[in-house]
């Protein structure tokens, strides 16, 4: 009995994954489609962008988030750098709260995703973490476990 709740146990945790990756992908991409044609002059794509943003996109990451801490998939997280790395000097904090949500999940994960990239990039995802971190953990610090260790690792990744 016991080796089947086990097994029940990894058979819905891996469906889970799957589902989330099927919903939030197509978010993912269809984002990055529609920044990718607006160029700020015409006002119409800019409004749907923005709309875009925060109706589906926010929704996406909210599942994102939930779910990418019990189920870590790296083709989602990718996507989901993508993503964030779209919206720098954007005023749309909700990709920099997530990657700072599951960062306090998947320290590891991050960490590992983080040294893998470019500087560049490397730099503007670190200045993202660090702001989104900092938000979620704001007047919380003690209700995060391990809240100094991922505050040493997070300054450990800006000495990099």
């Amino acid at each position: 009995m016991y080796k089947f709740v086990i097994i029940l146990f990894i058979f819905l945790a891996v469906g889970q994954a799957k589902t989330f990756d099927k919903e939030v992908i197509p978010v993912f991409n269809k984002y990055m489609k529609l920044y990718s044609q607006d160029n700020g002059t015409n006002m119409k794509n800019s409004e749907l962008l923005t709309n875009y943003e925060f109706k589906e996109l926010t929704e996406a990451l909210t599942i994102f988030s939930k779910n990418y801490c019990s189920s870590p998939n790296k083709r989602t997280l990718d996507k989901f750098i993508e993503v964030l790395t779209l919206t720098e000097g954007s005023a749309f904090e909700s990709p920099s709260t997530t990657l700072g949500k599951i960062y306090i999940c998947q320290p590891n994960a991050i960490i590992g995703k983080i040294k893998s990239l470019h500087e560049e990039k490397k730099k503007y995802i670190l200045k993202s973490l660090s702001f989104g971190f900092k938000n979620i953990v704001y007047k919380k610090e003690h209700e995060v476990k391990n809240y100094k260790n991922l505050v040493k690792q997070l300054n450990n990744l800006n000495k990099l």
